[in-house]
Parts: C-alpha cells; sequence; structure tokens
C-alpha cells in the first residue's frame, strides 16, 4: 500500500488512500519478493479494474465507490498504473544499478533515496534499499 501511496503522491494520481488500501486488500499477491508482490499486485489491480469497473466498500457492499468516476478517469487511471508496472518490470529486468535508480526516482521521487544505510529518521517517508530493486523499505 505505501509503495502506491508514495507514486500516486509523486505522480499526483488522483486515487484517494481508501481506494487504493481496498484495490491493494482486494488484489494482494503474496511472492518471494516485495518487488514481485507489487508488481503482480498492481497487475491484479490493472484486470479487476478493466473486468469490473467498480469498487465495492467492504462494509456497505451495495456502495461503489468508484461510481462518480467517469470512463475517461477509469481509463487514465488504468493507463497510469499500467506505466507504473511497466516501469518497475524495466527496474527489475535492469542490469545497471543506475538505470535501475533513474527509473525508481522517477516513479516516488525524493521519496527514493540511494542508501545503503537505513535512516530511521525519515523512515515513514524514504525508500531505502540496499540494492537497486532488491530489498526495499518505506
Amino acid at each position: 500500500i505505501k509503495y502506491i501511496k508514495a507514486w500516486k503522491d509523486f505522480k499526483d494520481v488522483k486515487i484517494t488512500g481508501i481506494i487504493i488500501s481496498i484495490l491493494v486488500v482486494n488484489n494482494f499477491e503474496n511472492a518471494d519478493n516485495e518487488v514481485d508482490s507489487l508488481i503482480e499486485t498492481l497487475k491484479n489491480i490493472i484486470n479487476d479494474l478493466k473486468e469490473n469497473k467498480k469498487l465495492l466498500h467492504p462494509i456497505h457492499n451495495e456502495e461503489n465507490l468508484i461510481s462518480k468516476w467517469s470512463e475517461s478517469k477509469l481509463d487514465d487511471t488504468l493507463k497510469k498504473l499500467n506505466d507504473f508496472k511497466e516501469k518497475l518490470e524495466l527496474a527489475k529486468e535492469s542490469d545497471d544499478d543506475d538505470e535501475t535508480y533513474e527509473i525508481l526516482i522517477k516513479l516516488f521521487g525524493d521519496r527514493f533515496k540511494k542508501n545503503k544505510k537505513s535512516d530511521s529518521r525519515d523512515s515513514n517517508k524514504v525508500i531505502i534499499i540496499d540494492k537497486p530493486i532488491g530489498s526495499w523499505r518505506i
């Protein structure tokens, strides 16, 4: 949830935090590492929104949380989510640490730092990795 929220804040994507949280909970994919889990979860979210074009409130099941979204807002959101997923895949596949870093900085902005050590003062604001696309921590 934090990775997607960090991305949407940096990219100014108009999705509320509650919608992101529900989408992730409904579509979470556990994988061997955080990167694969994030990519697979994004794939599931994209497929869910494409197929259903709705997001039901977890308590009030009759309430569609995206019912007021226009078709163009849904399409734009799907395009941005897909672009996010594709860039994460590029970063994961890259063998060049600098290229990986550049991709990730474009996705997360100054929340992403190229560090080898964790700085506990900023642990809630900064994504710190031990090596590019390896171990992330927010």
